[in-house]
């Protein structure tokens, strides 16, 4: 009894500080200088201040991988739990086809989130990766989920976004390497010509789609908010803020201890709070 009531207490306790030091950061907005920002890209943030900046944010253009933001709303809200794990693995990894088999499964799903949102500059194409978006619409899509209970497991795959996709691409550029980032979509072409990424910060949410290589968009939304991008070699780059590198989301301690929370006080921690694993790692594990 003696070692129960001891891991009940630690982990009441831990629970506790994960809640109240890590569901809440601190807000730090974001503003864009318009003419450091070169026609080759595109680049959207909202505040959370209601603060809105635009640099052709209103141009469509291909949505690329960003479309399974949407896809992963459409077939969340359609209410199959057999779907949530596929949709996790397809936003952190970026997985194509895993992309294909939801939307086989879900045709209408990228429609269906586009007209729900009112993003008019968005339109669905013939298969998942055809469509057109620009990055006002998926900022103001990104905006509209961020708290929304359905979208939990899109949020929560974003922070713990892979190091590198199903395919090998890189992931970590962009808007995820701005200060504050902690939770991104990566979308690029098959010939790797054209990047984007859709982005979580602390305060703030922010889209950029660029015609050229990610390096190029890291300079590009860099030189935007007027910092100056780390200098990082792809090859010994790491995962990008917000991976599972460094934490883990509130659904993934959940699963660690629900064997050894008899109390149900896991459930306390909201899903896509991040846990950074040295903290992780003083809970108790099934």
């Amino acid at each position: 009894m003696c070692r129960v009531t001891k891991t009940r207490t630690l982990l009441a306790s831990l629970l506790a500080a994960a809640c109240g030091a890590l569901v809440a950061p601190s807000a730090d907005a974001l503003t864009l200088n318009p003419w450091a920002v070169p026609d080759r890209t595109e680049i959207s943030v909202r505040n959370v201040d209601g603060t809105v900046f635009s640099v052709r944010g209103d141009r469509p253009g291909p949505a690329l991988s960003l479309a399974k933001l949407y896809l992963a709303y459409g077939v969340l809200a359609a209410g199959d739990p057999a779907d949530r794990d596929a949709v996790t693995h397809m936003i952190r990894t970026s997985d194509d086809l895993t992309a294909s088999r939801l939307s086989a499964k879900h045709p209408t799903a990228i429609a269906d989130t586009i007209n729900r949102f009112g993003l008019r500059q968005s339109h669905a194409g013939p298969n998942w990766g055809s469509g057109v978006t620009t990055t006002d619409d998926v900022v103001r899509f990104l905006t509209a989920v961020r708290d929304d209970p359905t979208a939990a497991p899109i949020v929560g795959a974003m922070a713990t976004a892979s190091p590198f996709a199903a395919d090998g691409y890189h992931q970590n550029y962009g808007t995820a390497t701005l200060p504050g980032a902690w939770a991104t979509k990566f979308a690029w072409s098959d010939d790797g010509t054209v990047n984007a990424t859709g982005t979580y910060g602390n305060g703030w949410t922010a889209a950029a789609r660029t015609y050229g290589p990610p390096d190029q968009l890291t300079r590009d939304v860099h030189a935007a908010v007027g910092e100056s991008p780390a200098p990082q070699a792809p090859e010994l780059a790491g995962p990008p803020p917000g991976s599972s590198s460094w934490a883990i989301t509130g659904e993934q301690l959940k699963h660690q201890v629900r064997c050894v929370d008899p109390l149900n006080l896991r459930y306390g921690v909201p899903d896509t709070v991040l846990i950074p694993r040295m903290l992780a790692s003083a809970f108790p594990r099934c």
